[in-house]
């Protein structure tokens, strides 16, 4: 056992890091949002983004500590078989979230039947954890075909299912359509969960670079394609999660919400130097840009159901206007134009 507890003792800081970064909601706009509707004295807002996040996170919280040493690198450590065997039984309590179900299930109070959901729930994400990760493939030939815009965009598309961000809309958007089919999801409710649903998403608007790392940049370079071409290809997969989340809703306003979310977020992403990490929530811009990308967002579709259709066409104009101006500065930096 002596010889196990510098293993231990990595893998508990290891994984207290790895659990810091995943509960990380600092600069998400559902974080900003639900603040200030805090402070506008509306707390039932806060809890309800509050919950949907927790739901969203308790699956990556519930990985297998062991599954953060790489298979290659456990087999070479020099460790009898029986040692091995200690650690497989040892390490899943270094997991809080397993001290949590032993209590639910002891705790009187807890229906067996929730408990038996929950851990199931929890032992889906400690297996999972363990699945090797998905290969990082370009080329489909059907997307191949369409060029370095349609490569672009089937990334950006890999980069936004990788968001926890896109898991907390789809947990919003799957229930709501199921009360849609079953007739008993009101009209009046299109609008505020279409506009939920956008807010969920906004984070994502703002980090268009986020997970294509310093290199990004110079790696669209290297294709001859224009700054506003490069924002048009990450912005389709954008819409498209967004209508496609929204058309058993208000699909037109999310169009035009979505839209501006875009506008206003290619500001940010051109100057957002962060690193977003896989399975995390989209963080790390300010409040302002934060309120005027939602505000903005929020008058975009509400004009668009509520007034007229062809608010789209304002939509059109100002995302069209933005994405030019703002693709001519990335063809700055990527070397394309002169300062």
């Amino acid at each position: 056992m002596a010889g196990l507890r510098p293993v231990l003792g990595a893998l508990r800081k290891a994984w207290g890091r790895s659990a810091a970064g995943i509960r990380s909601v600092t600069g998400n706009n559902m974080t900003y949002l639900g603040f200030t509707l805090l402070f506008m004295m509306a707390p039932s807002a806060m809890v309800f983004f509050s919950i949907l996040m927790a739901l969203v996170l308790f699956l990556p919280s519930s990985g297998d500590p062991l599954a953060l040493i790489p298979a290659e690198r456990f087999a070479l450590w020099p460790l009898p078989e029986r040692s091995r065997w200690l650690l497989r039984l040892v390490t899943p309590w270094l997991n809080p979230l397993a001290w949590l179900m032993v209590a639910g299930l002891i705790w009187k109070r807890v229906g067996f039947d929730l408990w038996a959901a929950v851990t199931a729930i929890f032992l889906l994400g400690f297996f999972a954890s363990h699945l090797p990760g998905q290969k990082q493939r370009l080329g489909r030939p059907w997307f191949a075909s369409v060029g370095p815009m349609g490569q672009i965009a089937k990334l950006h598309l890999r980069q936004i299912r990788a968001s926890l961000d896109f898991w907390c809309a789809l947990l919003l958007a799957v229930p709501s359509l199921g009360f849609r089919l079953a007739g008993r999801l009101d009209a009046a409710a299109d609008l505020p969960l279409t506009l939920v649903i956008l807010i969920i998403l906004s984070t994502i608007g703002v980090t268009l670079f986020g997970m294509d790392g310093a290199g990004g940049l110079t790696r669209f370079a290297l294709w001859p394609l224009a700054g506003w071409r490069v924002l048009f290809a990450k912005g389709v997969p954008f819409v498209g999660v967004a209508v496609a989340c929204t058309l058993h809703l208000a699909p037109l306003a999310a169009f035009g919400g979505a839209l501006l979310l875009l506008a206003v977020g290619h500001f940010r992403s051109l100057a957002y130097t962060g690193q977003q990490m896989r399975w995390r929530f989209r963080a790390g811009h300010g409040f302002a840009m934060a309120m005027l990308q939602m505000v903005s967002a929020i008058l975009a579709a509400s004009a668009v159901d509520r007034f007229s259709k062809w608010a789209l066409l304002v939509c059109l104009a100002i995302y069209g206007a933005l994405l030019w101006w703002c693709g001519r500065r990335l063809s700055q930096r990527m070397g394309w134009l002169e300062s």
